[in-house]
């Protein structure tokens, strides 16, 4: 199984993980693919930028992410005028 950062396919898949914060010592279970076309292409950016998915669960509920479905997150860029211009 390829880690997360080189999946840089047209059809990557998502990988369960979890995303822990200890201030409240919680731990949320998710699922994390790489998206986007661009800053996938590893000449362009070293990490892929993600989509995480929240999966429903009694953490969820609790924490500050509740009512979330999905969200982006942009990883750091070579070049960041790439991301300065999207």
């Amino acid at each position: 199984m390829l880690p997360l950062i080189n999946d840089r396919d047209e059809k990557s898949k998502y990988r369960p993980m979890k995303l822990r914060y200890k201030k409240e010592d919680i731990s949320i279970p998710i699922e994390v693919k790489s998206r986007g076309h661009f800053r996938k292409v590893q000449g362009n950016c070293d990490y892929p930028p993600l989509l995480v998915q929240f999966k429903k669960s009694a953490e969820l509920s609790s924490s500050v992410f509740k009512g979330q479905d999905k969200l982006n997150l942009v990883m750091p860029c070579k070049h960041d005028q790439h991301v300065v211009l999207e």
